[in-house]
C-alpha cells in the first residue's frame, strides 16, 4: 500500500470516507456534503515531501451580474468566520462549462518520513476546522449561489 492509500485509509477511520477520482485525487465526504458542498484532496509527491491540496467547493457565481467593490469586500469580510481565517487558505474561482465555481483552497506540506496516521490526523483536524468555519449554530448552510438574485 502506498503512502497516499495509507493516508486515505486513516481518513476513512476518522469518518471522512472518500471516493478516488483519479491518480492521487479524491473526493472526501464531510458533514457539509449533505448541503451539496464538495471537498477534494489532491496529493503530489516529490522525493521526500508530500503536498496535499484541500479544495472545498461551496458555491457558484453568476458573473453576468454587476457588483460594486463595496458589496464584494463586505462579502469577503463576512466570510472570515471560524478558525480558517487564521490559516493560509484563500478563496478561488474556476469556470467549468460556463459555470463559475467558488472554492476555498489551501495547501499542506509533510515529510514522507512522517507516519501516515499522523498526516491523516492533521488533515482530519483541518477538515473539522473547515466544517466549523461553514457551520453557524449547528446549521449547515446550503451551497451558495453568489450574486444570483
Amino acid at each position: 500500500m502506498g503512502k497516499v492509500d495509507e493516508i486515505i485509509k486513516h481518513l476513512n477511520d476518522f469518518d471522512y470516507p472518500s471516493k478516488k477520482i483519479n491518480d492521487n485525487n479524491y473526493e472526501i465526504t464531510t458533514q457539509l456534503s449533505v448541503a451539496d458542498h464538495r471537498t477534494f484532496l489532491k496529493f503530489e509527491i516529490t522525493e521526500d515531501i508530500i503536498r496535499i491540496e484541500i479544495k472545498h467547493l461551496f458555491g457558484s457565481a453568476d458573473l453576468t451580474k454587476s457588483i460594486g467593490a463595496e458589496e464584494l469586500f463586505q462579502m469577503l469580510i463576512d466570510n472570515t468566520n471560524g478558525t480558517y481565517k487564521k490559516t493560509s487558505k484563500y478563496i478561488g474561482m474556476k469556470i467549468i462549462d460556463n459555470t463559475s465555481y467558488v472554492f476555498l483552497l489551501g495547501y499542506n506540506y509533510f515529510h514522507l518520513k512522517w507516519e501516515s496516521k499522523e498526516i491523516a490526523d492533521i488533515i482530519s483536524l483541518q477538515l473539522s476546522e473547515l466544517i466549523f468555519s461553514f457551520t453557524f449554530d449547528g446549521i449547515i448552510p446550503k451551497y451558495i449561489d453568489v450574486f444570483h438574485k
